[in-house]
């Protein structure tokens, strides 16, 4: 048996959560005003094919979908096969208990964190590992929400009421300046190479920048539908966004009255839904979300089921073919196919026929019981050589520490 499928057999009974533990641990340290939604989840690999439909075409037919291989490493790339982690250096008087979340560009060359040092929160910004570039943080912003490969970072803070988040604010980091974000409630939550940025203004309209110094530009999303975070944008333009169905929900904000989709809009095109299988082991698929947008692909998730029945599969979408493809149960898929599953403390770097261990830093072993140093992988590069995340550890004075880190995968 392949170190993959004993991998995915090993983990088939325990079901990963996409993208949930770094929203309890990341959102529950910021104090963010309003939650998540995550889908409880259940593992299983395969890959399955649909139709990536506008927003005007007639359902799916009823017959299920038929069920082909996930791609293998002799089928399509050769992966790495070993990860050594170090940590990022951090510049002199920067607490390392002040960096307990780390953002990446698609291709994980640039990151970027909120971090302290003796007169407060500081903006650090690493280059291919080197050593960092530190900033002053804005007055007001709470946290890095997205970052480019160019180097542009997006700082946010979300506050608002019922209508909308006519309190947020961005702030973007761009050739060593700051520049806020023009707009009433402005949200930026996804940045390109060619520094376009897709957001929010007051009352969740979706808009884009053409860059920082821009004004906003409504685009256009289907009728009874409203946009809602995560979104991001690729190099190439394509935005991929959450949408709801009907308005703003009762207070507290930020919770919406319907089901959520995941769409993409291609350059200069219109609003496209993200097809979905019809059923999951049985349950209909009654809701998707889509994280990040890539080279062609789109990553996310989709589920179905109710309390605790309700399960969810990771799932990438080709937006060139349609083809959909579900994954083994994980804590972050990339749109280039690598996924970080967890398994009693430990973390896998998976896919494309390989399972390859990710490590802690050296002298600092995991907890198998998740108490205390753990690992978090927050940035994946395409060809899956490149990590980088951060991890929780106890130091000799008791107090919580968190180490920067980046992997290089071989």
């Amino acid at each position: 048996m392949s170190d993959l499928k004993e991998l995915l057999h090993a983990i088939s009974d325990h079901a990963g959560v996409f993208d949930v533990t770094e929203r309890a641990f990341v959102l529950g340290r910021r104090r963010r005003t309003r939650r998540r939604a995550g889908f409880a989840g259940a593992a299983a690999t395969l890959a399955v094919t649909a139709l990536l439909a506008a927003v005007n075409l007639p359902p799916r037919p009823a017959p299920e979908p038929a069920i082909t291989p996930a791609p293998s490493a002799s089928s399509a790339r050769l992966g790495p096969s070993a990860c050594t982690a170090a940590e990022l250096p951090l510049p002199k008087g920067v607490r390392n208990d002040g960096v307990f979340s780390i953002r990446g560009d698609a291709s994980g060359r640039v990151l970027a964190a909120r971090a302290w040092d003796a007169k407060g929160a500081v903006l650090v910004v690493w280059a291919d590992g080197a050593s960092p570039t530190v900033v002053p943080w804005p007055d007001g912003a709470t946290s890095v929400e997205a970052v480019s490969s160019t180097g542009a970072v997006l700082m946010t803070v979300e506050t608002g009421t019922r209508g909308g988040r006519e309190k947020s604010k961005t702030w973007v980091y761009r050739d060593g300046k700051v520049t806020r974000l023009s707009g009433t409630g402005a949200l930026g939550l996804g940045i390109n190479a060619t520094g376009t940025i897709v957001g929010l203004v007051a009352d969740n309209q979706l808009v884009t920048w053409s860059d920082a110094d821009a004004e906003p530009v409504l685009l256009l999303v289907p009728d009874g539908m409203t946009a809602a975070d995560p979104m991001a944008i690729a190099d190439d333009g394509t935005i991929a966004a959450q949408l709801y169905e009907g308005r703003l929900g009762p207070k507290p904000a930020y919770r919406y009255s319907g089901r959520g989709w995941g769409y993409v809009w291609p350059p200069g095109g219109s609003a496209q839904r993200l097809r979905v299988p019809d059923t999951i082991n049985g349950l209909p698929v009654d809701a998707s979300r889509v994280f990040a947008v890539a080279d062609g692909w789109a990553a996310g998730n989709i589920g179905g089921g109710e309390n605790e029945a309700r399960l969810s599969r990771p799932t990438r979408w080709n937006l060139a073919t349609g083809e959909v493809e579900e994954l083994a149960a994980a804590e972050r898929v990339s749109p280039h196919g690598w996924s970080i599953v967890r398994k009693a403390g430990a973390l896998t770097l998976a896919g494309w026929g390989k399972a390859v261990p990710v490590p802690p830093v050296p002298g600092h072993p995991i907890s198998r019981n998740g108490a205390r140093e753990r690992l978090h992988v927050y940035v994946i590069s395409p060809d899956g050589r490149v990590l980088a995340g951060i991890q929780d550890v106890t130091p000799e004075n008791g107090l919580p520490a968190y180490l920067t880190l980046r992997w290089t995968c071989r």
